[in-house]
C-alpha cells in the first residue's frame, strides 16, 4: 500500500543562519559577541512574542470598541423611554 501523505521537516531561515553564525565563531571566522551570534534564533522568538502581541491588543481593541457600542446603545434606550414618560 502506497503511504500518500507528506510531511514538510527542515529548518527555517533564521534557523539556518543561526547555525551559520554559531559555527562561524565556534570556528573564529567571525570575532562577533555572542548577542549577536544568537539574533536570528531570539530574534525568531521577538517576532512570535510580537505577533501574539499585536492579536492581543486588537483584541482589546474590538473589545472596547464593543464596549462603546453597547453602552451608546443603552443610553438611547435610556433616552427614548425618558421621552415617552
Amino acid at each position: 500500500m502506497k503511504n500518500n501523505s507528506t510531511t514538510r521537516g527542515g529548518i527555517n531561515f533564521l534557523e539556518a543562519i543561526g547555525i551559520v553564525f554559531i559555527t562561524l565563531r565556534l570556528c573564529g571566522l567571525i570575532d562577533w559577541p555572542w548577542v549577536w551570534v544568537l539574533a536570528p534564533i531570539w530574534g525568531g522568538i521577538c517576532l512570535g512574542v510580537l505577533a501574539i502581541l499585536v492579536v492581543y491588543l486588537y483584541d482589546k481593541w474590538l473589545d472596547r470598541k464593543d464596549d462603546r457600542y453597547i453602552e451608546r446603545r443603552r443610553a438611547m434606550k435610556e433616552r427614548e423611554a425618558q421621552m415617552k414618560r
